[in-house]
Order: C-alpha cells, then structure tokens, then sequence
C-alpha cells in the first residue's frame, strides 16, 4: 500500500494571516505637515463599513471625532486677560511687583543661582534709586554692599594693567613679586610681612595667578584669619588686593574657585565668633544691670592696673576741680598737683587704647564683609550672602 504524505493543519499564525489579507482593512490617515500616522483609522473616515463594527465602536469614533474637530478650532496658545495693576506709590511708578512678586523681571535663573538683571543706561533716573524702599530713602547697608563691589572693580583694573619696568625694578626686598618654593621658612617670612608691611600697587600688578593663591593658601593655613582674634589692617590690604589680582570666575579652574570658596567659609567662622563675643558682652551688662557682681581675686589691685578705679578716680579729681573753681580760685597744694599729673598720662593711655580695640573691631567687621561679599557676587559662592552681617542686629 503506497504510503500518502499527510498535509499539515496551518499553524494559528498563519490563519490570521490570512484572514486579515482576505478582510478589507482601513489605511490610516498620514498627517501632511508632520508624517504621523494615525492610530485610529477610523477616525479619518466619514462612514464605518463592516459587518463586524457594533453600535459602541460608532460611538466612541463619533465622540473622538468631536473632540477631535473642538481641538482644531482652538487656538494654538491661549492668553489669559491681565486685569489692570493698581499703582501704589504716589510718584506714579507701579511698585506692586516688589510686593507679590507677579510680573518681576529685574532677574534671571541661571546655573542654580538667581542674578539681577543688569541696569539699562536711564532706566533708573527716575524719583527712585536702585536701593530705595517704599518711602523714596535709600537702603544703606545695600549701598555699602554695592560700594565694595564697585571700589572692588575698579581696583581689578588697576591690578590688572601690566606696571612700568622702571617701578617694578625700584621694588626692595620688603616687596618681593615671586614666592618660591613653600617651605616652614619661607610661609613663615610671608606671613610676617602680610603683619608688617603694606602691600603696593605695583608689587600686586606684577605677580601672576600661582603666586596669589599661594598666597592666599597661606591666609587660610595660618593665624591671620583666625576666629576670636582681630584682623590686622595690612592683613587686610593684603587679601583685598590678592583678590584684586585675580581673574573673572570664568578663567579660573574649579580648584582655583575652591580656594576663594574656603576664604570666604574662613571669614564666615570670623564673624560668628564676632557674634558670639557680643553675645557674652550683652549677657555682661544685663547682669551688672541686675546688681550681680562678678567674680573677681581676693588679690590688691593697684590703681594703674584697674581701669574702673582709675576711671572713679579721675572722676573725683575733675568734680574737685570744678567744685574749687566755682568756689574761689584757690592754689592745689604740691602733693593734688602731682596726683593731677599721675592721673592725666594714665586717663589718656586708656582712652587710646579703647579707640584702637574699637578700630580693630571695625576693621575686622570690614574685612569679613569684603571677602564674603566678593566671593559670593563674583566668584559664585552665593550661599555664603547669607552669613554677612545684618545691620541693626
């Protein structure tokens, strides 16, 4: 019996294959302008052909439709009507953007950081400054802020003109343009000199970028920035013009940006411990307020070691003095001249040195308000604005 090849059954594939060749099927539409095809063919229809569509799917097509048409006949961008602003100040300027904030353009986002818009050459004549609050007077503690930055600036482009060789050849050796090699010795010598000697204009012009962060890794690493301690004033002229010498931010690498970083995380260190001090110095007066006493030794103190007793004691002489002349004018014996005398050098030694403790406070509030304010506006390290000093505090 000759043997009959069996035919195979086609597989499930292979029947919808062909099912779907012999049912007619709906192109989709191809959009002209953008080339996307559509995923509902149906919709690009007028009528549905089909014994196999039911009353649901006419439905749901003739809804999408509708929306599809309501769509259309919108307008690409829709605009809300911006109702009339109310000017509240009586110069006519509408200051109400300070107030909520809607319509506030006088700044931008940019690199994680907001910056002020910058000022268009008579945009700002008007009755009202760039600093001024709601009564027409101008914030101070901004106008000094900006001050810094201009005088700051302005001295950038001083430091940054190449000197005369003729000056740079006159410089001695207190004044030296080049560091070497930063040994014990030679950060030693630095530093005292940024205690002893001023800084000039053309010993700064002349160093290049590596010898200034040098320098100013010295700054960080020793006692001249240090928190409880007042900063000297040539200090001071030395950080000012080593960040004079420096560059814009965007030719500086991040290293070189992280050394400024952490100058200005130094003197955020230096004003809290500022803050602190006055803290202690306010808790003091409230006790001697509250007749508290403070502890002091059972030791004699003399009269040119306690400035209290010398005080009361000047005291005395000057109403003894006065309480004569209103008197008679009688001649002090040789012993109350000569107390006079003792008393007079002491009294002024004491007001001299209260007025430079006061200058070296100032000088040290100053500098810690420099070097954030330039590290912060210029070089980027925003965050630290915060930490400088608020006025009236």
């Amino acid at each position: 019996m000759a043997g009959t090849k069996r035919q195979k059954s086609p597989s499930p594939s292979r029947l919808y294959s062909n099912k779907s060749r012999a049912k007619t099927s709906v192109e989709a539409r191809v959009d002209p302008v953008y080339g996307q095809r559509s995923a509902l063919p149906g919709l690009d229809a007028d009528t549905l052909d089909g014994d196999d569509v039911d009353q649901d799917a006419v439905d749901a097509l003739s809804y999408l439709r509708a929306v599809r048409q309501e769509a259309e006949g919108l307008p690409p961008v829709l605009c809300v009507p911006s109702e009339p602003r109310i000017t509240n100040s009586t110069n006519g300027h509408d200051r109400s953007s300070y107030e909520n904030g809607v319509g506030d353009f006088r700044g931008y986002y940019e690199d994680g950081a907001y910056y002020a818009a910058p000022d268009i050459e008579g945009e700002n004549d008007g009755a009202f400054g760039a600093y001024e609050d709601s009564d027409g007077a101008q914030d101070p503690q901004l106008a000094y802020f900006d001050s810094i930055l201009t005088r700051f600036e302005a001295l950038r482009q001083q430091l940054q003109k190449a000197p005369p060789p003729e000056l740079v050849k006159k410089l001695d050796a207190d004044h030296p343009i080049h560091l070497g090699r930063l040994d014990t010795k030679n950060s030693r010598w630095w530093r005292w000199k940024m205690r002893t000697v001023n800084p000039t204009s053309v010993q700064l012009a002349s160093m290049d970028k590596t010898t200034v962060f040098k320098l100013l890794r010295l700054v960080l690493g020793g006692t001249l920035l240090s928190t409880g301690k007042d900063v000297d004033e040539k200090v001071s002229r030395w950080v000012w013009g080593l960040l004079g010498r420096l560059p814009d931010r965007g030719e500086l690498t991040s290293e070189e940006v992280g050394i400024i970083r952490e100058l200005g995380k130094k003197a955020v260190s230096v004003a809290r411990g500022l803050r602190e001090d006055k803290v202690e110095e306010a808790e003091a007066e409230d006790e001697e307020e509250d007749g508290e006493v403070p502890e002091t030794d059972d030791q004699p103190v003399t009269a040119a070691e306690d400035p209290a007793e010398l005080a009361a004691y000047k005291a005395r002489i000057l109403a003894s003095i006065s309480a004569n002349a209103n008197t008679s004018a009688e001649v002090p014996t040789e012993a109350e001249a000569e107390t006079e005398r003792e008393a007079q050098p002491l009294s002024s030694a004491i007001t001299v040195s209260l007025e430079t403790a006061k200058a070296a406070k100032w000088n040290t509030r100053a500098t810690i308000n420099m070097i954030i304010t330039v590290a912060g506006e210029l070089y980027g390290q925003r965050d630290l604005l915060e930490f400088r000093e608020v006025w009236g505090e």
